[in-house]
């Protein structure tokens, strides 16, 4: 299946409810659980965080530790104002930058967690966290 519908497919599928956004997202610290990266993409799992401190800032602490603006609109995130700092990770997966740089994340919450799908250049990396606090 082509990487863009596999996105659309994704998205309809797991949806986001815009209403609860703020209570259910904001103020709780997701753990990052499990990682899904694109063929030929290898980057070893590291503790992950991302912390939601309103609906429109984010602290993610990755390899770097980043933090910024969140643009939001319905089932999408923009991460593109992120800041963070600039250790050398290499072959650890950073989270931040990761989420920076995509063209396109999708957000889900559920009962399940949290799901963030980032598109970047077609290539579909899906993030899973369950809630720390």
């Amino acid at each position: 299946m082509r990487p863009r519908l596999l996105l659309l497919v994704l998205v309809l599928a797991t949806g986001c409810d815009d209403t609860d956004l703020e209570n259910d997202l904001v103020g709780t610290r997701w753990g990052l659980e499990e990682v899904t990266l694109p063929p030929g993409d290898s980057a070893a799992t590291a503790p992950t965080s991302i912390l939601f401190t309103s609906e429109t800032v984010a602290e993610i602490a990755s390899c770097n530790a980043c933090s910024g603006p969140v643009g939001r609109r319905s089932n999408e995130l923009d991460f593109a104002g992120l800041a963070c700092t600039e250790k050398a990770c290499v072959d650890t997966l950073d989270l931040g930058p990761r989420l920076r740089d995509a063209d396109r994340v999708v957000l889900s919450l559920s009962d399940d967690g949290l799901l963030l799908i980032a598109d970047r250049g077609g290539a579909l990396s899906t993030f899973t966290f369950l809630a720390k606090e």
